[in-house]
């Protein structure tokens, strides 16, 4: 019995772990360090290239040090850490959860306006996608 219990322990803690696959909202503390981190890079890109590297890895030591887990920042999942991912964040939030500003897909932070419109694009044109329920009928 107790293993029966355990195994289904198991595998309730699976499911939630499948449901839940996206990293979580950033806190507003946490924000204030994306965005700090982001003005950092912003400076670098702005520094000569040869003090590049050096400066980027200062940007990445100072987030460290706050505790960020830089991990939870690419929301749109596209192994870049930008300004679009902060916005996304941002979004993440206010939402606190409500769905009313953004929706998860394939565990990416998606804007309101725009959840849908990755299944829509499979089968049909922007153009056609782009209609008031972005489902292009």
């Amino acid at each position: 019995m107790r293993a029966r219990i355990l195994q289904l322990g198991v595998y309730v803690a699976v499911l939630v772990a499948a449901s839940t696959a996206y990293a979580a909202p950033l806190s507003n503390t946490q924000l204030g360090v994306f965005q700090d981190y982001l003005s950092c890079r912003s400076r670098c890109d702005n520094s000569k290239v040869s003090l590049l590297t050096q400066c980027t890895n200062q940007c990445n030591t100072v987030a460290d040090a706050a505790g960020a887990a830089r991990t939870g920042w690419d929301k749109n999942l596209n192994s870049t850490t930008d300004r679009v991912d902060y916005e996304l964040a941002v979004l993440e939030n206010r939402d606190a959860g409500a769905g009313t500003l953004i929706c998860y897909e394939s565990s990416a932070v998606i804007p309101k306006n725009a959840c849908g419109l990755a299944s829509c694009t499979a089968t049909r044109t922007a153009a056609e996608c782009a209609d008031a329920d972005g489902d292009g009928i």
